[in-house]
C-alpha cells in the first residue's frame, strides 16, 4: 500500500483549520469520526457544557475516516481500470470474430489472402514486401470472381499531423465494402508499450478482413488505448498515431485500381524485395519490430510463377 504521509499532512492541515473558525466544528467532525472509528471510546460520563473531545481524537478520527474512503476510491479505481480493459479486449474479439451476418463471404476473402501469403514467404521466412504482395492479392482475387481494387489514398498536411500516402486492398460484395489487411498489427505500434496495450495487440489476426465500420472501431479502440499508454509513460503522443491520421489511411478520399495489367505493370516497375514481415512479440514488456531487405532482385510474375491457380473461386 502507498504511504499515507501526504494524506495525513492535507487531513492535518484542514482539520486545524477547521478548529480555527467556530467550536461546532469540533462537534461534527468528531460525530462523523465517532460513527467511523471502531477504536475510538467516547466517554458518556457527565461533561460541563464547555467541554469539547480532545484534539488528537478528532484528527485521528478524522483521518481514519478519509484514509478508509480513499482506500475504497482506489479499488473501484483498480476494478474500474480492469473491466475497462477486459471490455476492450472483449470488444477486438468480437471485431475480429466472425459473424453470422458476414455468411461465408470474408471466410473466403480470408482464404485467398492466406493462399497468397503463404506463396510470397520464402522458406527463409522472408516475404515480399507490402505493396507487392497487395497486388498480387488483388490480381487473385479477381481471377477468382472477387470485386477487388488497389485503393491509393493521399492526404495533406495539416496542423496536427503530417501529410501521407497508403495503400490497402479492399473487396465490395452487395452493398458491404470489405478491406483487408496483412499484419494490422504493426499499423498501431507504440514507444514502451503498457501491459495493457500488449494485451490489445495481442488479439488482432496476421490477416484481417472486415468491413469499414468495424475498421472505424478497432481505429477508435487502439487510438484510445494508444493515448492511455502513452499518458502512463509521459510521453507525448506521436502525430502519425493520432486518430485523425489513422482514420485519413482507410476512410479518407481514395483512388481504385481494378485492372490486372495495370496492376501487373505497377508491379513490374518495382524491383522485388524480400523482407521480413513487421512482427509483434507478445512478452509483456517491449514490441520488437523488425523489418530488413534482402538482395533478391526480379519480376513479380517471376517471384509467382509457381502456384497460381485460376478460377472462380465462389
Amino acid at each position: 500500500m502507498t504511504s499515507k504521509t501526504p494524506f495525513r499532512m492535507r487531513s492535518f492541515k484542514r482539520v486545524t483549520e477547521a478548529f480555527g473558525y467556530h467550536e461546532n466544528t469540533k462537534a461534527r467532525l468528531f460525530d462523523n469520526g465517532r460513527g467511523r472509528n471502531d477504536n475510538y471510546q467516547h466517554s458518556s460520563t457527565t461533561t460541563s457544557n464547555n467541554s469539547s473531545p480532545e484534539l488528537s481524537d478528532l484528527i485521528n478520527a478524522f483521518i481514519e475516516r478519509n484514509e478508509n474512503e480513499d482506500d475504497e476510491n482506489h479499488e473501484i479505481g483498480d476494478f474500474e481500470e480492469e473491466a475497462e480493459n477486459y471490455s476492450s479486449v472483449e470488444m477486438l474479439k468480437n471485431l475480429f470474430g466472425q459473424k453470422e451476418a458476414d455468411g461465408p463471404i470474408k471466410q473466403k476473402i480470408l482464404q485467398v489472402a492466406e493462399e497468397v501469403f503463404n506463396e510470397t514467404t520464402y522458406a527463409d521466412g522472408y516475404h515480399l514486401q507490402q505493396g507487392l504482395f497487395k497486388r498480387s492479392l488483388v490480381t487473385r482475387l479477381r481471377e477468382r470472381g472477387f470485386d477487388s481494387g488497389l485503393c491509393e489514398t493521399h492526404w495533406e498536411k495539416m496542423t496536427r499531423f503530417p501529410a501521407g500516402e497508403y495503400e490497402y486492398d479492399d473487396v465490395i460484395v452487395d452493398d458491404t465494402r470489405y478491406i483487408i489487411e496483412v499484419g494490422l498489427a504493426g499499423e498501431f505500434t507504440i514507444a514502451r508499450p503498457t501491459n495493457k496495450y500488449l494485451s490489445l495487440l495481442n488479439e488482432f489476426p496476421k490477416i484481417f478482413v472486415g468491413n469499414q465500420e468495424e475498421l472505424k472501431q478497432v481505429v477508435m479502440i487502439m487510438s484510445e488505448a494508444a493515448k492511455e499508454s502513452l499518458k502512463s509513460n509521459d510521453m507525448p503522443m506521436p502525430p502519425w498515431r493520432r486518430i485523425e491520421y489513422m482514420e485519413a489511411k482507410w476512410f479518407s478520399s481514395y483512388k481504385r485500381v481494378t485492372n490486372i495489367n495495370t496492376i501487373l505493370e505497377q508491379s513490374d516497375s518495382k524491383p522485388v524485395a524480400k523482407v521480413v514481415p513487421t512482427a509483434v512479440y507478445h512478452h509483456y514488456c517491449r514490441i520488437e519490430v523488425t523489418r530488413e531487405v534482402g538482395l533478391s532482385v526480379g519480376k513479380l510474375a517471376q517471384a509467382l510463377s509457381n502456384g497460381v491457380n485460376i478460377g472462380n473461386g465462389m
